[in-house]
């Protein structure tokens, strides 16, 4: 079998559609931009918690702020302290 095959076989077996998973890009720890969510399950001043699917993803800090908001994308902007991530 050659590499490729080899290659190709393992990465759709042994890892998850990168299209059904959610990405989180993260600025430093001032902003965040998380893509494929669901919707938002909690949201104050010092936390939001983002639900992603099969995640749930919680951002604590302070001055948290939701600076964007569309269908399956949020950005999030304040001072993070912790990220913390739950299946459901």
């Amino acid at each position: 079998m050659s590499l490729k095959k080899e290659h190709k076989r393992r990465f759709t077996s042994d890892f998850p559609n990168p299209a059904l998973e959610p990405m989180i890009e993260l600025i430093s720890n001032r902003e965040a931009v998380v893509e494929g969510c669901a919707g938002i399950v909690e949201y104050n001043d010092s936390s939001v918690t983002v639900n992603c699917r099969k995640t749930t993803v919680t951002f604590e800090g302070s001055c948290i702020n939701l600076k964007a908001l569309s269908t399956d994308t949020i950005e999030i902007t304040g001072t993070f302290t912790c990220i913390k991530f739950s299946c459901l």
